[in-house]
């Protein structure tokens, strides 16, 4: 059975936040902190970039505002309807559900890419295999150093670890 990853678990977020550190210093990079909570440094720390989805969810609102508009001018001119001697193309009649649709679209291209942007939906992850990892959603601090990771071979990275600190170190099968 292949390795997928070393796990190392710390004592806490300072520990982590250390560890995290030392073994950037040293030159790993395809590394992940799991923690119980959000905190500060880990996407500094991490290298998460930014990623443009509120751009992605205005573009998707002006599509779907055009698109509504688009929609209902067509059917007004295909099918015209004379109520009370409005205009065929009543622009103020057009534009709460465009708004609706404007808004129905940037909602499906936020929740469309926040899943695209996290990886999702992953239903199991190879770290799950490990028994402690459960406590990464109650008291757990780790660290994940990916064998992926062009470093990566499983003594120094285990060494790595726990020169950084670690309580324990686990082989996460692949």
């Amino acid at each position: 059975m292949s390795t997928a990853a070393l796990l190392g678990e710390f004592a806490g977020p300072d520990a982590l936040e250390a560890a995290m550190e030392a073994l950037r210093r040293r030159g790993f990079t395809r590394l992940e902190a799991h923690a119980p909570y959000p905190l500060d440094w880990m996407r500094r720390q991490a290298g998460v970039r930014r990623w443009p989805l509120p751009v992605g969810a205005a573009v998707a609102a002006a599509g779907g505002f055009a698109l509504s508009l688009a929609v209902q001018a067509h059917a007004h001119l295909d099918y015209p309807l004379n109520v009370g001697g409005r205009p065929v193309l009543a622009w103020a009649a057009f534009l709460l559900p465009a708004l609706q649709f404007a808004a129905l679209s940037a909602v499906i291209a936020a929740a469309v890419g926040m899943l695209l942007a996290n990886g999702l939906p992953r239903l199991h992850h190879p770290l799950f295999e490990v028994e402690r990892f459960r406590a990464v959603t109650d008291d757990g601090f780790f660290l994940s150093v990916a064998a992926a990771d062009p470093l990566f071979a499983p003594g120094r990275v285990e060494t790595a670890l726990r020169e950084a600190g670690a309580l324990r170190v686990w082989e996460v099968p692949g």
